[in-house]
């Protein structure tokens, strides 16, 4: 009987295991992000509401304001461009974030709110 040559096939697990281990850190970075972000734009519309109840209520525009921008910046994004929360009746706060990330964030009262 004469001795079979071993196959040299070291390291193609490794490689596979590398694929595949890129592929499971990709989907689940990619699945943290989408938590985040829907979590982001939740606690943004909480704020955005809890800053029309309080023009609503008869402060000062400028505490409501400064109460959102509060809430708002533990929120990776920094820099706000501009709040604007309504108390013309309409009972709406629309969010701008700067220029690097264009999200724009709207939030309207119940009617029976306003």
């Amino acid at each position: 009987m004469v001795p079979q040559p071993k196959k040299k096939n070291s390291g193609g697990a490794a490689v596979e295991n590398t694929v595949v281990l890129a592929l499971l850190v990709t989907l689940v970075s990619g699945l943290f992000l989408v938590l985040y972000l829907s979590f982001a734009k939740v606690w943004t519309k909480s704020a955005l509401y809890d800053g029309l109840i309080c023009v609503q209520e008869g402060r000062a525009p400028a505490t409501c304001d400064r109460n959102v921008r509060q809430r708002l910046q533990y929120l990776p994004w920094g820099r706000i461009r501009s709040l604007e929360l309504g108390s013309d009746g309409a009972g709406r706060a629309t969010l701008s974030v700067h220029d690097e990330i264009p999200m724009t964030v709207d939030q309207t009262l119940p009617e029976q709110l306003r």
